[in-house]
């Protein structure tokens, strides 16, 4: 007989812990304050993107050079360019791929504008933030040992 009002109880706590709402997370800050986490970002799209991006590439390197190439994005994943001193002709993306905040893009083979007569392959990843793209990139030097990369820091900001 004792078994049936506890076995009420349970089922009366089951439920309503089901029925309730989850609360919003929170994270405890380094004062010990407890703060709401932001929302996760928003799914991008290629209309997010479509426009002419004008971009600074920053070695992570102890190099200070920095190069200043222009995407030129459409509002679908083809015909993505990129205008990038020493190449003659606008290089078209050879892949182009949206995963929820980000989006990643493969160029090349290009001729490398910091490495005289040297074709080179990169993979950036940018994110949408504050309406600038910014992200790295990972190049590899064509011919040359998978182990010679230049990571680059990049931000991009829309042409007017």
């Amino acid at each position: 007989m004792r078994r049936l009002p506890l076995f009420a109880i349970v089922c009366c706590a089951v439920t309503i812990g089901a029925c309730t709402k989850e609360s919003p997370k929170v994270a405890e800050t380094a004062k010990g304050e407890i703060t709401p986490q932001a929302a996760p970002a928003a799914t991008l799209t290629f209309a997010d993107l479509a426009g002419k991006w004008m971009v600074n590439a920053t070695p992570e390197s102890n190099d200070t050079v920095v190069t200043h190439p222009v995407i030129n994005a459409t509002a679908d994943s083809t015909g993505w360019t990129i205008t990038y001193p020493p190449n003659p002709k606008p290089i078209t993306a050879s892949k182009i791929m949206l995963a929820g905040d980000s989006v990643v893009i493969d160029w090349g083979p290009y001729m490398s504008a910091r490495r005289k007569g040297a074709k080179a392959m990169s993979h950036d990843v940018y994110r949408l933030r504050d309406g600038k793209l910014v992200g790295y990139s990972m190049s590899h030097y064509v011919g040359a040992p998978q182990d010679s990369v230049l990571r680059l820091r990049l931000e991009a900001t829309r042409a007017p």
